[in-house]
């Protein structure tokens, strides 16, 4: 099975596990009262950080114990003006 196989079917099994635990029509209900994400707006020049504890490839890319909450404020203190936050639980 390939690496792509492997998140695609990782994936489907964690649709079909949440599935289980609340519907689709609970879900679209919760999600609407949710509110909307700041617009982002970029500028000439900004950057977009990335909060990422592992990799495919590299394996660990945080130590143990690693804060994730304090890395994310440090990016907001260093002018950073999103973060993109891999979730995909199984590789990433």
């Amino acid at each position: 099975m390939t690496f792509l196989e492997r998140m695609a079917a990782a994936s489907r099994e964690r649709v079909r596990v949440a599935r289980e635990a609340e519907s689709d029509a609970k879900l679209a209900r919760r999600a609407e009262r949710t509110p909307r994400p700041p617009r982002l707006a970029l500028d000439r020049f900004d950057v977009i950080a990335e909060l990422k504890l592992r990799s495919p490839a590299a394996g660990g890319l945080a130590e143990t114990g690693f804060d994730k909450s304090a890395q994310l404020a440090a990016y907001a203190r260093g002018g950073a003006c999103a973060v993109s936050v891999l979730t995909e639980p199984s590789e990433f």
